[in-house]
């Protein structure tokens, strides 16, 4: 299964990768530029399935490359496994005249494009809540649910964040496995935590998961309360 997802719209691309990851079942991803690996590098990354033998899901990014011979990377993909993930990524729209896009046919690969830039995501608003800035959490919110949104996914969506904090903040081996860009953004909101905060809203969450679960809470609220406390337990709320 291979994918070539390019445009400029990075939120969107991130949502689609996410999508993707958990239609899947895949509980983590690898990201590598195509300027730091070999062809033989990536071969072996093709074949790393896990000990229950799940494939793995691997984003190449392709959005700087100035390599000029492709085909040795072109010959691993086309001969990769069929249970294999793979998403050509690249930060900007690509044209038709393209390498990737010119190869897609061969590839047997989906083309998706980022290009339209929508007026609510679910990623900004983690990004809000995460980095302690109640206002904006609190807009995108609403343009979340005035795009109704499911309640129960903004929830699953938070725990999905906090676990990415998590990672950073206790330095866990899957840490490594995400890209740079994304390192540098989850370091710094992690910043905004204690780790004692970090245990304590890990608590709020699932006591929460299971009043939802059960009834005793409704959906609706759900998400406000459940924000709200991740915002009081950061350093820099405002």
């Amino acid at each position: 299964m291979l994918f070539i997802l390019h445009g400029e719209n990075a939120i969107k691309s991130r949502d689609i990768v996410l999508q993707l990851q958990q239609k899947l079942g895949i509980d983590s991803r690898k990201e590598f530029s195509i300027d730091d690996i070999s062809p033989n590098f990536l071969k072996t990354e093709l074949y790393s399935f896990d000990m229950f033998g799940n494939p793995p899901l691997i984003i190449l990014d392709v959005s700087t490359t100035r390599k000029r011979k492709l085909d040795d990377y072109f010959a691993v993909l086309q001969a990769g496994p069929k249970d294999a993930a793979i998403v050509i990524f690249s930060s900007e729209k690509l044209s038709n005249a393209n390498v990737f896009i010119k190869q897609a046919k061969s590839l047997k690969a989906k083309i998706v494009c980022s290009a339209e830039a929508p007026n609510s995501n679910v990623f900004k608003f983690l990004d809000a809540v995460f980095s302690g800035n109640r206002a904006a959490s609190y807009k995108e919110l609403e343009q979340l649910l005035l795009a109704r949104e499911d309640p129960f996914k903004l929830f699953s969506m938070l725990c999905y964040g906090l676990r990415n904090i998590a990672y950073a903040k206790f330095d866990s081996a899957r840490f490594g496995k995400f890209a740079p860009f994304m390192k540098g953004k989850l370091v710094k909101q992690a910043a905004n935590f204690s780790e004692n905060s970090l245990l304590e809203i890990y608590e709020n969450l699932y006591k929460m998961d299971v009043a939802m679960k059960t009834g005793r809470v409704p959906s609706s609220l759900a998400v406000p309360v459940s924000m709200e406390k991740i915002l009081c337990l950061s350093q820099k709320s405002t």
